[in-house]
């Protein structure tokens, strides 16, 4: 997945060559956030405005999101959401605003605090008891592993890596590689391509799902029996 970056400081360099003539593909990591995993969603560690949180990693999420239970908790100033922003859930648009977290830090995301990040607003606590949501604005900013097995999301920066394996703990194993869309600023999910029933489908990587899902639509477009 390619993205800006924030900017943090280098923490581990790895090269590898591709090619004769080709340039040296430098992968920088900067960020390995620890991982929790409570059934079968990724929690990291943070905190906001002094106190410490636990959020759901969800690389299907836009933009990182807060309950208002949570943003009351934190203290955050709350104000209208960009024109243009707007946010829908199953019965329609949401009542969401836009909070400002005054100081804001995940565990293993630099060394030190970000001020006046902001989040979206919007809904009740979730079932989970988690705090929050962090999104692709932060999870999806660079060239993110999702080593979830193992407890940890690492963010790296590359160079001169495009159309090559990124793979670089493989060893001589044999790994599998599936294309995903460039992701931007204004189309950040993970959008790949797979084959339901011999038809092939868009689908989105999402880490904060439990389950896989289909709408409706495709699951009787492709005679799908429901349970």
């Amino acid at each position: 997945m390619r993205g800006k970056s924030f900017g943090f400081p280098i923490a581990v360099v790895l090269a590898t060559m591709s090619g004769r003539a080709a340039a040296v593909c430098q992968v920088v990591r900067y960020a390995e956030l620890p991982v929790t995993m409570f059934g079968t969603q990724p929690f990291i560690a943070g905190s906001i405005n002094g106190m410490n949180a636990l959020f759901i990693a969800d690389s299907g999420a836009f933009f990182s999101t807060l309950p208002r239970e949570s943003a009351e908790k934190f203290n955050m100033s709350l104000g209208p959401l960009p024109i243009g922003l707007e946010v829908r859930g199953v019965g329609g648009a949401a009542d969401a605003r836009l909070g400002t977290a005054k100081d804001f830090s995940l565990v293993g995301l630099g060394t030190g605090t970000f001020h006046n990040i902001k989040f979206v607003v919007a809904g009740n606590a979730f079932a989970s008891g988690s705090a929050g949501v962090i999104g692709q604005n932060v999870l999806g900013r660079a060239d993110t592993e999702y080593d979830l097995a193992n407890g940890f999301i690492r963010l790296f920066h590359a160079k001169d890596c495009v159309n090559r394996g990124m793979a670089y703990w493989h060893g001589t194993a044999e790994v599998a590689m599936v294309g995903i869309k460039y992701t931007s600023e204004w189309s950040p999910h993970l959008i790949g391509t797979a084959t339901l029933n011999g038809s092939k489908i868009r689908v989105v990587f999402d880490t904060g799902a439990g389950r896989s899902l289909l709408t409706l639509t495709l699951a009787e477009r492709e005679d799908i029996s429901r349970g």
